[in-house]
């Protein structure tokens, strides 16, 4: 997907889902978040964790899993190698691990929504991790984007920053993907909860 793609989906974002994003129930506490879910002990429901890379998704998953009694699909073990995300994924084993687990699933990754299309699985509940520090979402830069992404991409290739190999002045693929992603599916913006996770 070009640039000039990404940015004519974000402007089919509907007006709703933005709306949507100011009434989201937000969660501090992850007890208390696992309580919400708690209905869903007893069902064969699809919940999705989604963030930015290293928010907290996996840590989120396994521990609402252990509360509603599901399993844990990582999307991170059915990547073939390193580069780039969604085109190395496993698509059919992964399908095979969502639709034949017992119970409920929390299934998470970064891009996590384009990975459910592919996968061709629907997320009964969409849980989006902030990664906090106080009040501050410091990925708010990468993954609420209010510029265009090609701007934005450009910018932070000139910045001296973690995933940016040395010197070339342009960020790694796995990270534009991240970014691009964020921006044409908005999954925070989507999200049925949001969960702050406070970094120390």
């Amino acid at each position: 997907m070009n640039v000039e793609e990404i940015e004519a989906a974000i402007s089919q974002v509907s007006r709703d889902e933005l709306a949507h994003r100011n009434e989201i129930p937000t969660f501090d506490s992850i007890e208390t978040l696992a309580n919400e879910l708690a209905v869903l002990a007893s069902t064969t429901a699809v919940i999705g964790i989604d963030g930015n890379d290293g928010a907290g998704k996996t840590y989120l998953a396994r521990y609402i899993a252990s509360k509603i009694h599901g399993e844990v699909v990582s999307l991170d073990d059915y990547i073939e190698q390193k580069g780039s995300y969604i085109p190395n994924l496993r698509i059919e084993d992964t399908r095979t691990e969502v639709r034949t687990a017992h119970g409920p699933v929390c299934i998470e990754g970064i891009c996590l929504l384009e990975a459910a299309e592919k996968i061709g699985i629907s997320i009964n509940k969409l849980i989006y991790v902030k990664r906090m520090k106080g009040r501050e979402w410091p990925d708010e830069v990468e993954c609420d984007s209010k510029g265009r992404v090609e701007d934005l991409i450009r910018t932070l290739g000139k910045e001296t920053l973690i995933g940016v190999p040395e010197g070339t002045g342009e960020l790694a693929e796995p990270r534009k993907e991240v970014i691009c992603y964020h921006a044409k599916y908005r999954p925070h913006a989507r999200a049925d909860y949001v969960f702050h996770r406070q970094e120390a």
